[in-house]
């Protein structure tokens, strides 16, 4: 839903280059059917969106179930750059790393966890140091880690942090809602660490606080999320 408000961003950006946008901001809600036991062959979705300034993008998504009802909503606010200025914001991280397109699907495979401490209360993890080729088929040249992949690598910190918590190994989750902020990149060459913590349950959702910083220190994706166990 993210990168559908940046494709319709390209489309209607009225200065016809090459932009890059980067979403900042986010709020999701999913709803009743978000969750199925239906396999659909396709599920439509579609976007609206306003170009506040020049610099920023605001888009409203929805994810729609077969019968037209609204699955999941998500709410991004993105920072948008010209090629030339994100490349030179970004220029210490370009890598002459050229994929093979064909070859390389990105969201094939999540990034693996590596958990230093759990109990009760919080988790401490990290995903090591992110590489070059961890980064390939997103940005062209620049090798950063796209706040999608950065917040998928937050949710499942939370899953790992939650089967501990209820003591079910193989617990499956649903994001009910979430807040994220991310105000830089996950850059290649970068230790990246998580935390997560558990600040409330109410009604059997739980309540969790997840952050990622680099070892600069800077907060790479922060998130709070309400998070039930699927039966």
């Amino acid at each position: 839903m993210a990168i559908l408000g940046s494709c319709f961003g390209a489309l209607a950006n009225p200065v016809r280059s090459k932009h890059y946008y980067l979403a900042r901001k986010a709020d999701l809600k999913t709803y009743d059917s978000f969750v199925s036991d239906m396999r659909p062959d396709h599920l439509l979705a579609r976007t609206k969106a306003v170009f506040t300034n020049k610099r920023e993008l605001v888009a409203e998504a929805e994810l729609l179930d077969p019968a037209g009802e609204v699955a999941a909503r998500l709410n991004v606010k993105y920072h948008v750059m010209r090629e030339r200025s994100f490349h030179k914001i970004y220029s210490d991280s370009i890598h002459d790393i050229t994929p093979v397109i064909s070859d390389i699907n990105p969201y094939s495979k999540s990034i693996d966890i590596n958990v230093h401490n759990i109990d009760l209360m919080s988790l401490t993890a990290s995903i090591g140091r992110v590489t070059p080729e961890m980064c390939m088929g997103y940005f062209d040249k620049v090798k950063a880690l796209p706040v999608a992949i950065a917040s998928q690598s937050l949710i499942k910190s939370c899953c790992i942090f939650l089967r501990r918590l209820t003591g079910e190994d193989s617990a499956r989750f649903i994001v009910t809602s979430a807040d994220l902020c991310a105000d830089n990149l996950a850059l290649a060459g970068q230790d990246v660490d998580i935390k997560v913590e558990l600040l409330d349950v109410e009604n059997d959702v739980f309540i969790v606080r997840t952050i990622a910083t680099n070892n600069l220190g800077q907060s790479v994706g922060e998130m709070t999320t309400h998070i039930a166990m699927v039966d």
